[in-house]
């Protein structure tokens, strides 16, 4: 069996300065979204990958016990997340802006 990853490209302006000389590169990093989930998981028959959602307690919610948050591949490198607890949404694709949401996401999953 061929395990899918779930891939985020993340974009940084980083600030250099060498000699007095500023300059702005940006640099991408790409890391597998997988890895950062937690270790209780499981796939459901429809593709979602549950897991108790790191987000509840964020949102005013009381911490998620029952496996209520998920992630799932939407092609090879696009993905989305949802809460079923507190309803709390975000997707990456690829090629596009990390969103605020998603970035609350990866802080929350210790990426």
């Amino acid at each position: 069996m061929v395990r899918k990853s779930l891939f985020a490209v993340l974009c940084y302006s980083v600030k250099i300065t060498y000699h007095n000389i500023s300059s702005y590169h940006i640099i991408y990093i790409m890391l597998d979204i997988l890895s950062f989930l937690p270790h209780k998981r499981k796939q459901t028959n429809s593709g979602w990958i549950s897991f108790n959602a790191v987000c509840c307690t964020h949102n005013g919610e009381s911490q998620d016990k029952r496996g209520r948050g998920g992630v799932i591949l939407s092609n090879t490198d696009d993905w989305s997340y949802h809460c079923f607890n507190c309803n709390f949404k975000t997707r990456f694709q690829l090629g596009k802006p990390v969103s605020v949401n998603t970035r609350k996401l990866l802080g929350w999953l210790g990426v």
